[in-house]
């Protein structure tokens, strides 16, 4: 046993640290833009004077929290920079990410612990820390690590509401309900577990009433306590609920959700793998219907817990927008269900459970190492900055694409270098003659052409009926058939050794922002309006 739970450490030790591995990823880029938008806005915090966060795009907790952290930093280091250098305070913002991911592992421990035992506590945790998805996650600044450790402490303070029913259990959950929501306005999901909680506890419907009033009276005080702005400003703060509401439903296409553009249901399906390995989803599934099956068996609240996780995929699936970080919050109960699975076959039939508990780890580990490896190498934006600082001559003119700005020309050492620099909007409708038309004016100006990940080309070549004459484009770019040549191209997939994981078929959020394949095209004929019009007529 004492061999077993020195095993189980060394492993999670490993999985924190995977959490922490190079921090600085980017070298100070901020390529994340929803990180960049917290940070930004933390930037203009003043405690206790100016507490306006000034947008709702995300609640007020994650912000402050920033703000806060930063103080602490820069008085414990006497360093002004973080809390006046995005890229600092950047730092210290995930750091902060990295720890409470780490926190997360430990409540996926006790959670596992309070539904399937010791053993599958162990399971859980292991599984959990090696999901390449939260790692991931750990590595910037963004309200989804805080999503989650809310909604595992919202679930440990429901189970013990669970065992013990008191006003107490029920102020726990109102709190941890509350912060999901001063999080992020996904948090009103979460609501469902304490409710179903409190209402399938066989209790008096006086005691049921009171314990949802003090659930209800605490979640409701925590979120304006720690997100006041969004009762302040609550017509703003409406209005960009209503707003973000059309943009997920798909009321409102922008360029940065074309990839969603004729995605099914299933949409999902492929990224789960991608974001918990090939290992976790299917054992936790097997284990929510079997959990469902013989609900009158399983413990109640295991049964709350499996109809919400499902619920949260159903929900995501009728969405038009599927960015794979939504799926983080199933992440904790994926592997508590999948542990549970194993430990339940451990019970009836042990060598079939060994052979499980050995295959499952196996996998899981085996991605999340593979996925890591990313972090262990230069950015593509650093390695594609030097090339150019080397091999592009200063006033030469760059074309890239609008919503696909890696490369940052602003920092060192780009930035004391005159490039002529242009965009174009790929993504613009109608994709027609007069668009075309613009590309090759754009086209015969430039001395190069940079794709800075694959995110538009991706979109606009599985959209070929609405883009008839950018897909025309990217496909004869790659060729060499207008008249550039490839002349680089860097990028970092995910590997160990031998083993090799291709991820492009993933979400494009998944992989274009911490290991992007950046690709440099040299012009190389000067008659492009000619050949161009004779390939995409």
């Amino acid at each position: 046993m004492k061999a077993k739970r020195i095993t189980f450490l060394f492993f999670i030790l490993i999985g924190m640290l995977l959490r922490f591995q190079n921090l600085r990823w980017d070298g100070g880029r901020n390529i994340h833009p929803d990180e960049a938008l917290i940070v930004n806005r933390a930037l203009t915090i003043r405690f206790p004077n100016q507490l306006n966060p000034g947008f709702h795009d995300y609640n007020g907790l994650t912000v402050y929290a920033l703000r806060a952290a930063a103080e602490c930093a820069a008085r414990i280091t006497n360093n002004s920079a973080f809390v006046t250098v995005p890229a600092d305070m950047t730092r210290v913002g995930r750091f902060s990410s990295a720890t409470f991911a780490s926190i997360s592992i430990f409540l996926v421990y006790l959670l596992g612990k309070s539904l399937f035992g010791a053993q599958g506590a162990m399971l859980s945790a292991l599984f959990f820390a090696f999901l390449p998805l939260h790692i991931q996650l750990a590595h910037m600044y963004t309200t989804d690590t805080f999503l989650v450790f809310f909604l595992l402490l919202l679930c440990l303070s429901a189970v013990r509401f669970f065992r013990k029913p008191s006003r107490l259990g029920g102020l726990l959950m109102g709190i941890a309900a509350g912060c999901g929501l001063a999080t992020k306005n996904t948090g009103y999901l979460f609501l469902g577990i304490p409710a179903f909680a409190i209402i399938t506890k066989k209790k008096s419907e006086k005691k049921r009433f009171l314990h949802l009033t003090i659930t209800a009276l605490f979640c409701i005080t925590t979120f304006f306590v720690l997100s006041p702005y969004s009762f302040i400003d609550w017509p703003g703060y409406l209005s960009r609920f209503r707003y973000l509401s059309d943009v997920v439903s798909g009321k409102l296409v922008f360029d940065w959700t074309m990839q969603f553009q004729q995605t099914n249901a299933l949409f999902w399906v492929r990224n789960v793998f991608f974001a918990f390995g090939p290992a976790v989803p299917v054992l936790a599934s097997i284990g929510m219907i079997q959990t469902l099956v013989h609900h009158k068996k399983s413990p109640a609240l295991l049964v709350i817990l499996a109809i919400w996780c499902i619920a949260f995929l159903a929900l995501l699936s009728m969405q038009y927008v599927k960015f794979i970080r939504y799926l983080a919050p199933v992440g904790p109960l994926f592997s508590i269900f999948g542990a549970g699975l194993i430990s339940t076959a451990r019970r009836s039939r042990a060598w079939i459970g060994n052979t499980l508990t050995a295959c499952a780890l196996i996998a899981t580990m085996l991605w999340a190492l593979v996925f890591s490896s990313i972090y262990q190498k230069q950015h593509s934006a650093v390695l594609a900055s030097q090339w150019l600082m080397e091999h592009v001559e200063p006033g030469s003119r760059i074309l890239s694409e609008e919503w696909n700005e890696i490369i940052r020309y602003d920092m060192p050492p780009l930035s004391s270098v005159p490039y002529q620099r242009s965009l174009f909007n790929f993504y613009t409708l109608p994709d027609d003659a007069d668009k075309r038309n613009r590309l090759i004016e754009n086209l015969e100006l430039a001395d190069y052409v940079i794709i800075e990940s694959d995110k538009v080309e991706q979109s606009v070549m599985r959209l070929s009926n609405l883009y008839p004459y950018a897909s025309c484009f990217y496909r004869h770019l790659g060729s060499g058939a207008i008249g550039f040549d490839r002349v680089a191209q860097f990028s970092s997939v995910p590997h160990l050794g031998p083993i090799v994981i291709s991820d492009t078929a993933s979400e494009e959020t998944f992989r274009v922002f911490d290991h992007p394949t950046i690709t440099i095209y040299q012009k190389r004929d000067p008659y492009i309006k000619e050949v161009l019009l004779s390939l995409c007529k």
